[in-house]
């Protein structure tokens, strides 16, 4: 991880450039950033300190002050400064020797399987912390994102220039493996609300738009609201007549009642039509989730995409497309709020069968969920899924 001679370079070229020597500009200085001696963490304190030296000055709204003549304060006063040093001290022992207006100094520490840093802007004419942050990380790559991050931040600080909110700070310690993991859990769970129905049509009642199902074997558990697809003579798309949903079931029983919405079905639909779910996948919509450990909404949002992307490689189910019904799966529940009945009729007629509502707790890099999976059709919960993430 030891930081090239290229980098090294970069910045040593870029402090340098006349552009960015203009006096008007404030000048900071950067401090060795405190880190355990030896091993990954002291690496990463050498290069966290020369990504903030490149960082603030490709900003070009301020000047910074070469390492060379930092290190040779330092040595001359007999000064020892790293981590976080008191601004007080920093004023007393540095003001005076360097002419400089900011101080940034830092610490680097491990956090579980991640990274943190910590970093610290310094008024030093009045000795006041103008900005304290700090972000974790698990690798080089995403320590240099978290600069970047923290080094418009900070620069925004030090020019009153408005920074708008990086939605890559909150994922920066998170593995997108840990996602996949998370959704690859949670689908496993939804598969047990898809059932394998087959039988055919015994009876059509066009008067309340209800079907009699027969089968040759009982009926197991079967969720109401079920999506059954009918076909003339053979389960294949050619021959599909309509989509018909369960109202009406018994396990152990050989005949379930289903209800059909188009009026136009109850004339198409005949004796003896093949009634099957081989060919149906179940579609699921993610609705409210908030993540309570951060009111982290990226992470939410990449864990709803990596949900939707699992689902989309199963046979028997399927995600909803959120730009089409996102608002509606949003507003359907609040987390652990009970069913809006329209709006949850309005969804099973589009199309979905499942919501998943939930949140996310404890501490980052150890979340647990608890989610609650809601049957479309009756706006009561199919199924609760509680699950241990890294995320």
């Amino acid at each position: 991880m030891r930081i090239t001679s290229t980098l090294f370079l970069l910045a040593s070229v870029a402090i340098a450039t006349p552009a960015l020597a203009a006096k008007d500009k404030p000048i900071v200085v950067i401090l060795p950033f405190e880190a355990p001696r030896a091993g990954e963490a002291y690496e990463l304190g050498l290069n966290a300190v020369e990504y903030f030296t490149v960082q603030l000055v490709d900003g070009k709204k301020v000047r910074v002050l070469e390492r060379s003549k930092l290190d040779k304060v330092l040595k001359e006063h007999e000064l020892n400064m790293s981590g976080f040093v008191d601004p007080s001290t920093i004023k007393r022992q540095l003001g005076k020797a360097l002419a400089a207006d900011f101080c940034v100094m830092g610490r680097i520490s491990a956090l579980g399987d991640a990274w943190s840093l910590s970093a610290r802007l310094v008024n030093i004419e009045t000795a006041e912390m103008e900005v304290a942050k700090e972000v974790s990380f698990r690798d080089l790559a995403s320590l240099r994102v978290a600069i970047k991050i923290l080094a418009k931040q900070f620069i925004g600080e030090i020019t009153g220039e408005a920074v708008a909110k990086s939605a890559a700070e909150g994922m920066l310690a998170t593995d997108p493996k840990h996602f996949y993991a998370a959704a690859e859990l949670l689908t496993g769970y939804l598969q047990r609300l898809v059932p394998t129905v087959e039988g055919e049509v015994a009876e059509v009642q066009t008067d309340d738009k209800t079907v009699s199902v027969s089968s040759k074997s009982a009926f197991g558990q079967i969720p109401l609201g079920t999506r059954l697809e009918v076909f003339h003579d053979e389960v294949s798309g050619k021959n599909k007549v309509g989509e018909i949903f369960v109202s009406k079931v018994e396990a152990g029983e050989k005949t379930l009642v289903a209800a059909y919405t188009k009026k136009s079905l109850g004339d198409t639909l005949q004796m003896g039509d093949i009634v099957s779910t081989k060919k149906y996948k179940a579609r699921v919509g993610i609705g409210n989730i908030v993540d309570e450990a951060e009111d982290n909404e990226a992470l939410v949002k990449k864990f709803r995409e990596s949900v939707a992307e699992r689902l989309s490689d199963m046979e028997r189910m399927g995600s909803v497309d959120y730009d089409e019904l996102g608002e509606m799966l949003l507003n359907a529940y609040g987390t652990g709020g009970s069913a809006k009945e329209k709006q949850m009729k309005d969804l099973h007629k589009k199309g979905v069968d499942f919501i998943v509502v939930g949140k996310f707790y404890g501490r980052p890099g150890d979340r647990r969920t608890d989610f609650k999976v809601y049957n479309a059709y009756t706006g009561k919960i199919a199924l609760e899924v509680k699950i241990d993430t890294r995320l």
